[in-house]
């Protein structure tokens, strides 16, 4: 079975259990990740069963509820170590059987060799600027072969190496967004070109494959896919 398969077939199993909208409600965050993505990364933690995550860049905190929801339905202990320049999302520290625990700074100051090194799962929702991702995918290197990794806001619009198809529609966008997509496809190419991970499905390819709406409307204007997350496996 590929990693691709695996991940399908976890997203099959658990996808069903999670109640998004009982995650909205405590944590608005619908316009940053969708349910999509959420059931992927809820599935994916389901599946692995972590002891130790490595959830960086969590801001408000609504991606660490999913993860944690997943570790308690899990029922084993582990730690959640989440990490972000500001503390917005430090109503969710407790200690228990499940920890978790938001370490406030710098990321390229605060995240140690350590606890990348016994890391069973990664989620990234960072700074997608090129010198931060290349800070991370350098970073990443430490994880032991085999680990998933998640990382939202990925390139929406070309391969993403979970499908060979371009994405030739193309919705509106600014400039800034335009030259954010660049700097955000520059990481990608540092990120797997130097053989740091491979990819195993883009969450945005797999809506397409499957023939599933991948752009959302709001307020008149068009936005580009609903689920623009990576997964990919540590070589």
């Amino acid at each position: 079975m590929t990693n691709k398969e695996k991940v399908l077939e976890a997203y099959k199993k658990y996808a069903e259990e999670f109640d998004y909208e009982e995650i909205n409600k405590i944590q608005f965050g619908q316009e940053q990740f969708y349910i999509t993505e959420s059931e992927f990364l809820y599935s994916l933690v389901r599946d692995i069963k972590p002891i130790t995550v490595v959830e960086i860049s969590p801001d408000q905190g609504f991606t660490t509820l999913i993860i944690l929801k997943a570790l308690e339905k899990n029922d084993l202990s582990a730690r959640l170590f989440s990490f972000d320049v500001h503390d917005k999302s430090k109503k969710y520290d407790h200690d228990g059987m499940i920890t978790r625990e938001l370490i406030v700074g710098d990321a390229k100051e605060t995240v140690e060799d350590s606890l990348l090194e016994k890391a069973d799962f990664v989620f990234i929702d960072s700074d997608h600027a090129y010198h931060f991702g290349k800070w991370y995918s350098k970073k990443l290197q430490i994880l032991r072969p085999g680990t998933l990794i998640m990382v939202h806001d990925w390139p929406m619009y070309a391969s993403n190496g979970a499908s060979n198809n371009i994405v030739a529609e193309k919705a509106q966008s600014t400039f800034k967004e335009e030259l954010h997509n660049l700097e955000v496809l520059a990481v990608k190419q540092y990120f797997i070109d130097k053989g740091y991970a491979n990819p195993v499905m883009n969450v945005t390819d797999w809506l397409k494959e499957t023939g599933k709406p991948y752009y959302h409307t709001r307020d008149g204007v068009m936005f580009r896919a609903l689920s623009p997350s990576q997964i990919l496996v540590k070589t």
